[in-house]
């Protein structure tokens, strides 16, 4: 280990400065902490844990990132930066890289796209460490991925054992899509992947508000990794909105990043709840989706094809296929109860319309949209800028 320089010096200086400094901090706000103000200290402790976490931050990290190509040919077409310290191996534990030595999804984006651009996944194994320490690589691995016999560090991986799952995607709704049409809406459509599975939702044009309300079900899906990691480690749903063109390629308005409930054979099944999840398109806000995941393990251990444990409910999908197209509903369990409003809308006026396409607005109509259902006012025949 070389000696510590003037730089090291005076870091470690601030290291234990800003610790004590924080520590007190900590203290306080533990001290003042009442059950009127449990919000209030719930985000200054969340602002001292951000704090905690820029320290912990290498300035100059020793060993450079992890760059991850993906080839067509000798073209180079999508990538993905990983920094060194999140798969870098260590005997112990705590130091460890959150992702070493485990099956991670990552997100690749093409050379020169905007920050977020997604343009394939990957799910791979990745393990940093010395060569004296490589015997420890595999040992996080399920032994019927390693090939036989296990001498040295293997090549490749193969699957002789694994486990069935099937994964039900509860979309309701998205709102708050971004607007793609010269009307000022759009026609959007979600595309669900996990694994090497996709799957797409019915189109609901011109609206922002996209009310779905579809059960997507992948079965007979294979999940790798240890069955004690996926509780804590779930693999990763992408989901991805578009707006439908009939006349050409959808246009991308935005994607969500999802971890589902993992339900094992032996785990109690709970009823799952619908969530929010942020959508955004590249570092822009995108609006928002309500879903469920449920990843539940199949029972194997019949005679006949996996199925689903008996306390998943519903068991039959059946009845909730729609006579025509033959999609899936939600379940009335997942389903949210809903209640009926009147919303009275009063137009007055238009001011300060700016062109459109260099031209000015001569006819134009107000719309609007509330929880997927629409109001249109009437089209001023000659409207006149003030």
């Amino acid at each position: 280990m070389t000696r510590p320089n003037a730089l090291d010096r005076c870091r470690r200086k601030l290291l234990v400065h800003s610790l004590n400094l924080l520590a007190k901090q900590g203290l306080r706000l533990l001290r003042g902490l009442r059950q009127g103000n449990v919000q209030e200290k719930v985000a200054l402790s969340k602002k001292l844990l951000a704090k905690l976490r820029f320290l912990a931050q290498e300035p100059q990290p020793p060993l450079p990132d992890v760059l991850v190509w993906m080839l067509s040919g000798r073209r180079r077409v999508a990538w993905a930066r990983i920094p060194a310290q999140d798969v870098l191996f260590s005997v112990v534990e705590e130091e460890r890289g959150r992702d070493c030595g485990k099956i991670q999804s990552l997100l690749l984006s093409a050379p020169g796209a905007a920050p977020g651009e997604v343009c394939a996944k990957l799910e791979l194994f990745l393990w940093l460490g010395l060569g004296k320490q490589a015997k420890a690589c595999t040992s996080e691995l399920p032994q019927d991925l390693l090939p036989e016999p296990s001498a040295g560090l293997p090549h490749h991986l193969c699957r002789d054992d694994f486990s069935y799952f099937q994964l039900r995607a509860h979309l309701y709704q998205a709102r708050g899509v971004l607007a793609a049409d010269d009307s000022g809406l759009s026609d959007p459509f979600a595309r669900v992947l996990i694994s090497t599975q996709c799957q797409t939702t019915r189109v609901l044009e011109q609206t922002l508000s996209p009310l779905w309300d579809e059960l997507l079900v992948f079965d007979q899906l294979i999940v790798d990794g240890r069955r004690e990691h996926l509780q804590e480690e779930p693999p990763l749903v992408v989901v991805n909105v578009f707006d439908h063109n009939k006349f050409g390629p959808p246009v991308f308005l935005g994607r969500a990043l999802a971890t589902p409930r993992v339900k094992l054979t032996e785990d109690p099944y709970q009823r799952p709840e619908l969530q929010f999840f942020p959508l955004r398109k590249g570092p822009r806000a995108a609006g928002e989706l309500i879903a469920t995941f449920e990843l539940i393990e199949l029972d194997y251990s019949g005679r006949f094809e996996p199925s689903v444990p008996s306390d998943v409910e519903p068991q039959d999908l059946t009845p909730l296929a729609e006579p025509l197209s033959g999609r899936l509903s939600l379940p009335p369990n997942v389903r949210p109860v809903l209640r009926e409003f009147r919303v009275e809308v009063l137009f007055w006026g238009l001011r300060g319309l700016g062109r459109v396409h260099l031209f000015e607005v001569e006819q134009p109509q107000v719309v609007l949209e509330v929880a997927g259902r629409r109001v249109e006012s009437e089209v001023l025949a000659s409207y006149r800028p003030a």
